[in-house]
């Protein structure tokens, strides 16, 4: 009995040696580790690394397959691997380093499962050899943002960049006039789609067209550089002062420990009679007083109808504009089958994209689309319950419940969408549960 815990030791010390051996005698191995952080937060990139090793040469493509984790991103560094050499047991050693950069999208404990990886090499008699390997399992614990609103988001960046630009800058503007206003944001150490939504709220007074979004990453030597582009138009639908509420974009410095707001400010609007209805108006009072219509007053309504015929053009080309701007050439159907397929994935930051474009192509929750109303307007508890999981799984925490599921949210929309087109081939518009989808 004595004995046993030292042959514990020696059994142990086995296991870990005998894969060095094997790369000693031509064999290869995959190491994984996650390089060292004090503190991990929400939204931070972090470096996972991915070593080969082997006793002669690698040989052919490197490829990995990552691992779908909820509230969890991959990136693969497009830069070359970093090679060097390792002597064990007195075996000089090859290897071949890469990197994965992880971004956690909430707070709590996150599990990674093996990342795979195929590769090649020579073995000790120079053939060359295929081979897959993996890393192992591991946890992490991201930290919740401290003093963050709950249902906020933070974008957490050691520099962030946001611009808001207006056009035209004027706030004197008329009923049919449209107000486009663009937001740019950039943000290092993150990807493009990492970089959360802006959050419209309805006006009174305003439509409101968001185009799509344009994200796209810079990478260059291992560093990221995140951007999301955002044009908004604002239609003036009636008479009157109208304020667009100012934008919060919350910024967490993991370096210092800060949180910090960047506040895009209001924009208040003054929306006078558009010229037509100005000047029906004075040519009801000219009847009034004189009974008659003067060739001058004529000629003036005629050039008015004219100037109207112009600009409610320019007004219908604008508004097909921006249909073809929010939704693309794509189809109904071709983007309600991208949010399908992703739901099935798990993939959530593709699901929530994907529905909201059908739902912006739809108009069945509004314009713009918002998933509270999509909810509200299909009134089904579980519909609800499902949109609630994602925005909770992808932007602020993981569900409690863990209730999220992409094919049963998949599976509702679906049958919501069933519904509302055979309601559209001959059932009133009264017995839908959302608006009726026109297909393109």
């Amino acid at each position: 009995m004595k004995r046993l815990p030292r042959l514990i030791a020696y059994f142990l010390l086995l296991l870990c040696w005998v894969p060095w051996a094997n790369a000693a005698s031509g064999a290869a191995i995959v190491r994984g580790e996650l390089r060292h952080q004090e503190k991990i937060w929400q939204g931070q990139r972090l470096i996972f690394e991915v070593t080969l090793f082997t006793a002669s040469s690698f040989t052919g493509p490197t490829r990995f397959e990552l691992p779908e984790v909820p509230g969890l991103l991959f990136m693969t560094n497009e830069d070359r691997p970093l090679l060097g050499s390792k002597v064990v047991e007195g075996e000089p050693l090859i290897s071949k380093q890469y990197e994965i950069f992880l971004f956690p999208l909430h707070s709590g404990p996150i599990t990674v499962p093996p990342i795979s990886v195929s590769f090649g090499y020579r073995d000790a008699k120079g053939k060359e050899v295929r081979t897959r390997g993996a890393t192992q399992e591991f946890s992490l614990t991201v930290g919740a943002i401290p003093n963050l609103s709950p249902g906020a988001v933070a974008i957490t960046s050691s520099d962030l960049e946001v611009t808001d630009q207006w056009q035209p800058e004027t706030k004197e503007v008329r009923v049919g006039d449209a107000v486009e206003r663009t937001i740019k944001i950039q943000a290092r150490d993150l990807p493009g789609m990492a970089l959360p939504p802006l959050s419209l709220p309805e006006i009174t007074g305003l439509g409101i067209y968001p185009g799509q979004a344009e994200v796209n990453t810079v990478m260059e030597r291992g560093e990221f550089l995140g951007q999301r582009q955002q044009i908004i138009t604002y239609q003036c639908e009636e008479e009157g002062e109208v304020v667009i509420p100012a934008q919060i974009i919350h910024w967490w410095r993991p370096d210092e420990e800060k949180l910090l707001k960047i506040e895009l400010p209001a924009h208040p609007l003054r929306v006078a009679a558009s010229p037509l209805s100005a000047q029906e108006s004075g040519e009801n009072g000219g009847q009034q007083n004189q009974g008659a219509m003067s060739p001058w007053l004529a000629t003036t309504l005629i050039a008015s109808l004219i100037l109207a015929g112009v600009l409610m053009g320019l007004y219908i080309s604008h508004r097909k504009r921006l249909a073809k701007s929010t939704t693309g050439r794509a189809s109904e159907k071709k983007l309600f089958a991208d949010f399908q397929r992703y739901a099935a994935a798990g993939d959530q930051a593709a699901t929530l994209a994907t529905l909201m474009r059908w739902l912006d192509h739809t108009g069945a929750a509004g314009k713009p689309a918002s998933l509270e109303k999509f909810a509200t307007l299909a009134a089904k508890p579980q519909l609800a319950a499902q949109l609630e999981s994602l925005e909770k799984e992808l932007f602020a925490q993981r569900s409690e419940d863990g209730a999220w599921s992409g094919r049963q949210l998949a599976r509702t929309v679906a049958a919501l969408r069933k519904g509302q087109r055979a309601g559209s081939r001959g059932k009133s518009a009264q017995s839908h549960d959302l608006p009726t989808i026109n297909p393109v």
